[in-house]
């Protein structure tokens, strides 16, 4: 058995030793001897040991909260508008070019047939239900059906943008259900200029 010593020491230390040793079981001496070797073997400094206050915990966890959101804004919530910004510009540059591309279609094949352009001009005249102007029609209805859908997708996107918070700062947010966002996007991939 080793030799005992004697230690000094306040009786508020004496009242915390006591109720850790009534906590954790064992004796008075066994436990001194294992906080000794705990800080012998970590090498902790007790002195330099502060326990946080409430208000440094705080800071943290909002600090670490702060960076999740700037974390998920970046990774995901930027590149997805990125990309919901490009359908868009595609959807609205899909429609000019249709509503530019039906037209002149239309009046290039009335100019390069000069009977129907001017009637009074020819003496030959084609019927208004030729297969060239019925063909024409036909796909100029088409085209105007392909528009008119084009549209009522663009116009659910456009009227479910609402201002959001997103992380720091609030913008536009695009709150379409996901039923509706994979019908108008299945149509937008098999539309064909």
């Amino acid at each position: 058995m080793s030799e005992l010593k004697n230690l000094k020491i306040t009786a508020e230390t004496k009242e915390i030793i006591d109720s850790l040793v009534k906590n954790h079981g064992g004796l008075q001496r066994d436990f001194i001897y294992k906080m000794a070797v705990y800080f012998k073997n970590t090498g902790t400094n007790p002195d330099s040991f502060l326990m946080p206050s409430p208000t440094e915990e705080l800071k943290k966890f909002r600090d670490t909260i702060i960076g999740f959101m700037r974390k998920q804004e970046a990774d995901y919530i930027k590149p997805t508008f990125g990309k919901m910004q490009s359908l868009m510009e595609m959807m609205v540059r899909l429609i000019e070019e249709e509503k530019s591309n039906t037209e002149p279609k239309v009046s290039n094949a009335l100019k390069q047939n000069k009977s129907l352009a001017t009637p009074s001009e020819s003496t030959h005249q084609i019927p208004d239900d030729s297969g060239e102007i019925r063909r024409l029609k036909n796909q100029l209805e088409i085209k105007r059906q392909e528009l008119q859908t084009m549209k009522k997708y663009f116009l659910e996107i456009c009227d479910s943008v609402e201002k959001k918070s997103t992380g720091m700062q609030k913008k536009n947010v695009i709150l379409l259900d996901e039923a509706k966002f994979q019908d108008s996007y299945k149509w937008v991939r098999t539309f064909e200029i």
